[in-house]
């Protein structure tokens, strides 16, 4: 089935945007998302249900029907349901659940809201504020992960909170994690953490250990460019992927040495997410500020670990290895992690129309449909992307 799009007019920048998670026992397509705003006086929080035809509800109930559904309901744009008001714009955003959402904020603070389905509306269950400050003043938080009962918080201020969602302070604080703005976390275990910041460098933290160094430090290069974003793979968590302030995307084994063992000069904007699928994870999404989404489809991918050419192009820029050599064993099982030319592994293809563009901040990615936001208030919802799974 070929892929088609929607485009609705939200009135507001989208910072974020996420797929709301479906019940284990469900069969039905994605139907909600959530996004958070930025630049405004007062920035919301909405919740969107993607439209559905009269009487399609009962028929996306089983498995054998959702396809004959599917065409009709990705013609109807997405509606929004229900809004709550976030004092800062909207940084990071995440359900921790069917029924409830983290958002961190650019005044510092952390927000659990919970979402009532029958009533459809938003209400704020527990907040942090004030987790992330400069002296005398406040500091935005950057970013959040999530690792139930957990949720941890980065910042401008360099500063690592470990927030327990039944608790009203942080039962964690790394005052002093970074010397600069950590711009992106993530959890690569339960127990481990990840972060990225506005120098190159990644720092993997142990939260068993009592002190507050990293357990290891990892780079880009020298040149000492900034990370943005990161995200782990889903089934192998010591392959991270994050993206640059350059345009860059790099890709980290943490079981090798502390480079990158692939790094790709992609979009000519600053990469503002990336997102492995969630079970497909041979196919990788990012987005820019450069306006594009781009869908890096490994699947299809054949390996020769050893055979690589320095001059090799991918959309304008090039591959080349990191200095952390990955064994053949590990390249075959998966394209992130070969040195092989990248035309002959990953398929690269752009998601969105090639005009000009406002920045794309956020995307989320489940099953077959995409959605990202973007600065000219809009949000794109793309269905039938090719990924097998």
């Amino acid at each position: 089935m070929a892929a088609s799009m929607v485009v609705k007019f939200t009135g507001v920048k989208i910072s974020k945007i996420r797929w709301r998670p479906q019940r284990s026992d469900s069969f039905e397509l994605p139907k909600n998302f959530a996004t958070g705003s930025w630049d405004n006086g007062v920035n919301q929080i909405g919740v969107w249900r993607l439209g559905v035809a009269e009487g399609m509800d009962d028929l996306m109930n089983t498995e054998d029907n959702m396809n004959s559904v599917l065409s009709s309901a990705s013609e109807n744009e997405p509606k929004l349901i229900c809004t709550a008001e976030q004092e800062g714009d909207v940084t990071g955003m995440q359900f921790t659940d069917c029924d409830h959402l983290v958002v961190s904020s650019g005044t510092g603070g952390l927000t659990l809201l919970k979402y009532f389905d029958a009533s459809q509306n938003l209400s704020v269950k527990q907040s942090w504020p004030d987790l992330h400050t400069y002296p005398g003043e406040q500091c935005p938080c950057t970013g959040l992960a999530v690792s139930l009962p957990d949720v941890a918080t980065v910042g401008e201020d360099g500063r690592i909170n470990i927030v327990r969602i039944d608790t009203a302070h942080p039962i964690r604080t790394i005052d002093k994690a970074d010397s600069t703005a950590i711009n992106s976390v993530t959890y690569i275990r339960t127990s481990e953490l990840l972060t990225v910041n506005s120098t190159g460098l990644l720092k993997l933290w142990d939260l068993k250990i009592p002190h507050d160094k990293p357990q290891r430090v990892l780079l880009l290069s020298g040149d000492r460019v900034g990370l943005n974003c990161l995200d782990k793979h889903p089934t192998q968590p010591h392959l991270v992927a994050v993206g640059g302030e350059d345009g860059r995307l790099c890709v980290w084994d943490l079981r090798m040495d502390k480079f990158p063992v692939t790094v790709v000069s992609a979009h000519s904007g600053e990469v503002s997410e990336v997102k492995f699928h969630p079970s497909s994870p041979d196919s990788l999404f990012t987005c820019s500020q450069d306006g594009s989404v781009w869908h890096w489809d490994g699947y299809r991918h054949t390996v020769d670990p050893y055979a690589f050419n320095a001059g090799d192009k991918v959309k304008g820029g090039a591959i080349f290895s990191g200095r952390g050599k990955p064994t053949p064993a590990a390249a075959a099982a998966s394209p992130w992690l070969s040195t092989d030319s990248v035309n002959s592994l990953i398929s690269i293809s752009s998601l969105l129309p090639d005009e000009d563009m406002m920045p794309i901040n956020s995307l989320d990615v489940m099953g077959t449909q995409l959605v990202c936001g973007t600065d000219n208030e809009s949000v794109f919802v793309v269905n039938n992307i090719n990924v097998v799974t």
